[in-house]
Protein backbone atom coordinates (compact mmCIF):
# COMPACT_ATOMS: atom_id res chain seq x y z
CA UNK A 1 0.00 0.00 0.00
CA UNK A 2 2.91 2.55 0.90
CA UNK A 3 4.77 1.56 -2.35
CA UNK A 4 0.84 2.91 -4.09
CA UNK A 5 0.88 5.67 -2.50
CA UNK A 6 -0.64 5.09 0.92
CA UNK A 7 1.15 6.84 4.03
CA UNK A 8 -0.19 5.30 7.28
CA UNK A 9 2.04 2.43 8.14
CA UNK A 10 4.44 4.46 10.50
CA UNK A 11 2.99 7.72 13.05
CA UNK A 12 6.11 10.10 11.41
CA UNK A 13 4.28 9.90 7.96
CA UNK A 14 2.31 13.03 6.28
CA UNK A 15 -0.84 10.77 6.32
CA UNK A 16 -1.13 10.84 9.54
CA UNK A 17 -0.67 15.22 9.46
CA UNK A 18 -3.75 16.21 11.70
CA UNK A 19 -6.25 19.54 9.94
CA UNK A 20 -5.73 22.42 11.39
CA UNK A 21 -8.56 24.35 13.39
CA UNK A 22 -9.23 27.85 12.91
CA UNK A 23 -11.01 30.16 15.31
CA UNK A 24 -13.48 32.00 13.91
CA UNK A 25 -15.43 35.29 15.44
CA UNK A 26 -18.60 37.29 14.34
CA UNK A 27 -17.66 40.24 12.49
CA UNK A 28 -20.87 41.76 13.74
CA UNK A 29 -22.25 40.15 16.86
CA UNK A 30 -20.69 40.84 20.46
CA UNK A 31 -20.65 38.59 23.74
CA UNK A 32 -21.83 40.02 26.88
CA UNK A 33 -18.29 41.62 27.61
CA UNK A 34 -18.38 43.93 23.85
CA UNK A 35 -15.90 41.26 22.52
CA UNK A 36 -16.50 39.56 19.07
CA UNK A 37 -18.76 36.19 19.34
CA UNK A 38 -16.90 33.44 19.44
CA UNK A 39 -18.25 31.26 16.40
CA UNK A 40 -17.46 27.42 15.45
CA UNK A 41 -14.05 26.67 14.35
CA UNK A 42 -13.53 26.15 10.80
CA UNK A 43 -11.42 23.17 9.96
CA UNK A 44 -8.49 22.93 7.45
CA UNK A 45 -7.56 20.16 5.37
CA UNK A 46 -4.11 20.30 5.31
CA UNK A 47 -1.26 19.52 2.18
CA UNK A 48 -0.54 15.40 2.61
CA UNK A 49 1.75 15.07 -0.76
CA UNK A 50 3.35 11.87 -1.39
CA UNK A 51 6.59 11.57 -3.76
CA UNK A 52 7.03 8.77 -5.61
CA UNK A 53 10.43 7.37 -3.95
CA UNK A 54 9.28 3.95 -3.24
CA UNK A 55 8.49 3.19 -6.70
CA UNK A 56 11.72 4.82 -7.60
CA UNK A 57 13.91 3.02 -4.97
CA UNK A 58 12.15 -0.72 -6.32
CA UNK A 59 13.16 0.09 -9.76
CA UNK A 60 16.08 1.03 -9.96
CA UNK A 61 16.76 -1.99 -7.80
CA UNK A 62 15.20 -4.11 -10.54
CA UNK A 63 17.29 -2.26 -13.44
CA UNK A 64 20.69 -3.15 -11.37
CA UNK A 65 19.87 -6.72 -11.02
CA UNK A 66 18.01 -7.84 -14.37
CA UNK A 67 18.95 -5.04 -16.59
CA UNK A 68 20.22 -5.37 -19.90
CA UNK A 69 20.27 -8.27 -22.32
CA UNK A 70 19.60 -11.57 -20.92
CA UNK A 71 22.14 -14.18 -22.19
CA UNK A 72 21.59 -18.07 -21.44
CA UNK A 73 24.90 -20.19 -22.28
CA UNK A 74 25.35 -23.72 -21.88
CA UNK A 75 28.37 -26.09 -22.25
CA UNK A 76 26.96 -28.30 -24.69
CA UNK A 77 24.76 -26.46 -26.89
CA UNK A 78 22.95 -29.29 -28.81
CA UNK A 79 19.41 -29.13 -29.86
CA UNK A 80 17.91 -29.50 -26.42
CA UNK A 81 19.31 -25.95 -25.38
CA UNK A 82 18.26 -24.67 -28.11
CA UNK A 83 14.36 -25.72 -27.44
CA UNK A 84 14.89 -24.82 -23.61
CA UNK A 85 16.00 -21.52 -24.62
CA UNK A 86 13.59 -20.38 -27.40
CA UNK A 87 10.96 -21.40 -24.33
CA UNK A 88 12.35 -19.43 -21.54
CA UNK A 89 13.49 -16.15 -23.97
CA UNK A 90 10.45 -16.43 -26.04
CA UNK A 91 7.29 -18.49 -24.85
CA UNK A 92 7.75 -17.66 -21.16
CA UNK A 93 9.56 -14.24 -21.92
CA UNK A 94 11.57 -14.59 -18.50
CA UNK A 95 13.39 -11.51 -18.61
CA UNK A 96 10.12 -9.85 -18.13
CA UNK A 97 9.07 -12.03 -15.79
CA UNK A 98 11.80 -11.88 -13.71
CA UNK A 99 11.93 -8.01 -13.26
CA UNK A 100 7.86 -8.42 -12.14
CA UNK A 101 8.81 -10.89 -9.65
CA UNK A 102 11.88 -8.93 -8.66
CA UNK A 103 9.31 -5.70 -8.30
CA UNK A 104 6.45 -7.79 -6.17
CA UNK A 105 9.23 -9.19 -3.74
CA UNK A 106 10.76 -5.82 -2.88
CA UNK A 107 7.54 -3.54 -2.45
CA UNK A 108 4.81 -6.45 -1.17
CA UNK A 109 7.83 -8.49 0.52
CA UNK A 110 7.59 -11.70 -0.87
CA UNK A 111 6.53 -13.36 -4.05
CA UNK A 112 7.05 -17.03 -5.98
CA UNK A 113 7.25 -18.05 -9.25
CA UNK A 114 5.18 -21.21 -10.42
CA UNK A 115 5.52 -23.50 -13.31
CA UNK A 116 3.17 -25.95 -14.34
CA UNK A 117 2.45 -27.82 -17.89
CA UNK A 118 -0.32 -26.34 -20.05
CA UNK A 119 -2.66 -28.52 -22.35
CA UNK A 120 -4.43 -27.28 -24.80
CA UNK A 121 -6.19 -28.20 -28.34
CA UNK A 122 -5.38 -26.62 -31.34
CA UNK A 123 -7.04 -26.01 -34.53
CA UNK A 124 -6.63 -28.83 -36.19
CA UNK A 125 -7.81 -31.41 -32.69
CA UNK A 126 -4.76 -32.10 -31.50
CA UNK A 127 -3.48 -31.66 -27.61
CA UNK A 128 -0.54 -30.04 -26.85
CA UNK A 129 1.06 -29.36 -23.64
CA UNK A 130 3.36 -26.48 -22.72
CA UNK A 131 5.17 -25.19 -19.86
CA UNK A 132 3.39 -22.13 -18.33
CA UNK A 133 4.73 -19.49 -15.49
CA UNK A 134 2.30 -17.67 -13.15
CA UNK A 135 3.62 -15.12 -10.28
CA UNK A 136 1.81 -15.65 -7.00
CA UNK A 137 1.87 -12.02 -5.03
CA UNK A 138 -0.36 -10.00 -2.70
CA UNK A 139 -4.04 -10.23 -4.08
CA UNK A 140 -5.04 -6.91 -5.63
CA UNK A 141 -8.73 -7.18 -4.18
CA UNK A 142 -8.98 -7.19 -0.88
CA UNK A 143 -11.63 -9.14 -0.29
CA UNK A 144 -9.97 -12.26 -1.62
CA UNK A 145 -8.30 -13.77 0.88
CA UNK A 146 -4.83 -15.49 -0.74
CA UNK A 147 -1.81 -16.66 1.37
CA UNK A 148 1.71 -18.94 0.20
CA UNK A 149 4.55 -20.10 2.31
CA UNK A 150 6.97 -22.66 1.88
CA UNK A 151 7.50 -25.59 4.49
CA UNK A 152 10.98 -26.54 5.24
CA UNK A 153 12.16 -30.00 6.56
CA UNK A 154 14.78 -29.75 9.54
CA UNK A 155 17.92 -29.30 7.25
CA UNK A 156 16.30 -26.01 5.70
CA UNK A 157 15.79 -27.95 2.46
CA UNK A 158 12.14 -27.27 1.13
CA UNK A 159 9.89 -30.20 1.45
CA UNK A 160 6.82 -28.45 0.34
CA UNK A 161 5.13 -25.20 -0.66
CA UNK A 162 1.67 -24.88 0.13
CA UNK A 163 -0.98 -22.07 -1.44
CA UNK A 164 -4.29 -20.91 0.31
CA UNK A 165 -7.32 -19.12 -1.82
CA UNK A 166 -10.31 -18.46 -2.30
CA UNK A 167 -12.60 -19.68 -5.65
CA UNK A 168 -16.30 -19.27 -6.14
CA UNK A 169 -17.98 -22.30 -6.34
CA UNK A 170 -21.27 -22.39 -7.11
CA UNK A 171 -22.05 -19.08 -6.02
CA UNK A 172 -20.35 -19.60 -3.08
CA UNK A 173 -17.25 -18.24 -1.72
CA UNK A 174 -14.73 -21.97 -0.47
CA UNK A 175 -11.09 -21.98 0.73
CA UNK A 176 -8.99 -24.06 -1.38
CA UNK A 177 -5.23 -25.15 -1.31
CA UNK A 178 -2.88 -26.48 -3.20
CA UNK A 179 0.60 -28.63 -1.53
CA UNK A 180 3.27 -29.25 -4.12
CA UNK A 181 6.33 -31.57 -2.84
CA UNK A 182 8.88 -33.39 -5.10
CA UNK A 183 6.42 -36.56 -5.77
CA UNK A 184 2.55 -35.03 -5.72
CA UNK A 185 0.08 -32.20 -6.02
CA UNK A 186 -2.47 -32.14 -3.98
CA UNK A 187 -5.36 -29.93 -4.40
CA UNK A 188 -8.13 -29.60 -1.86
CA UNK A 189 -11.52 -27.68 -1.66
CA UNK A 190 -13.50 -27.10 1.28
CA UNK A 191 -17.10 -28.17 0.64
CA UNK A 192 -20.23 -28.33 2.38
CA UNK A 193 -19.19 -31.94 4.02
CA UNK A 194 -15.48 -31.29 4.44
CA UNK A 195 -12.13 -31.31 2.30
CA UNK A 196 -12.47 -32.60 -1.53
CA UNK A 197 -8.77 -33.88 -2.03
CA UNK A 198 -7.13 -34.95 -5.47
CA UNK A 199 -3.88 -35.84 -5.53
CA UNK A 200 -1.70 -36.13 -8.85
CA UNK A 201 2.36 -37.12 -9.64
CA UNK A 202 4.66 -34.51 -9.93
CA UNK A 203 5.86 -34.83 -12.98
CA UNK A 204 8.63 -32.52 -12.66
CA UNK A 205 10.08 -34.89 -9.96
CA UNK A 206 10.84 -31.68 -8.23
CA UNK A 207 9.02 -28.67 -6.71
CA UNK A 208 7.92 -26.23 -9.62
CA UNK A 209 8.46 -23.10 -7.20
CA UNK A 210 10.79 -20.31 -7.13
CA UNK A 211 10.35 -18.32 -3.76
CA UNK A 212 11.81 -15.44 -2.54
CA UNK A 213 11.15 -13.13 0.22
CA UNK A 214 12.98 -9.88 1.84
CA UNK A 215 12.45 -8.76 5.93
CA UNK A 216 11.27 -5.14 4.72
CA UNK A 217 10.29 -3.34 1.79
CA UNK A 218 13.37 -1.86 -0.46
CA UNK A 219 12.98 1.53 0.82
CA UNK A 220 12.85 0.85 4.65
CA UNK A 221 16.20 2.22 5.51
CA UNK A 222 15.45 5.34 4.34
CA UNK A 223 11.39 5.76 5.38
CA UNK A 224 12.29 7.85 8.31
CA UNK A 225 13.88 10.21 5.36
CA UNK A 226 11.28 10.02 3.19
CA UNK A 227 8.47 10.91 5.59
CA UNK A 228 10.59 13.78 7.09
CA UNK A 229 11.28 15.53 3.25
CA UNK A 230 6.90 14.84 2.37
CA UNK A 231 6.29 16.22 5.87
CA UNK A 232 8.00 19.16 5.25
Amino acid sequence: NEYHGERSRRKTSVGWREPKRLAVYSDTLKDKFGNPLRMPDKIVDVARIVTNFPKKEVRTSTAFMFGGKMTITATDQNDGFQEFKRVWERRLKMQSILKTFARKVLSESKAALVFYPYTSKGLDGKLTTELKVKILSVPKNENIQSEFYPHFDDNDDLDAFIHKFQVLSNGMIRNSCVIWTADKIITATDDMGGWNRKEVPNLFGKIPIVYADVYAPEWDDVACIMDAREMR
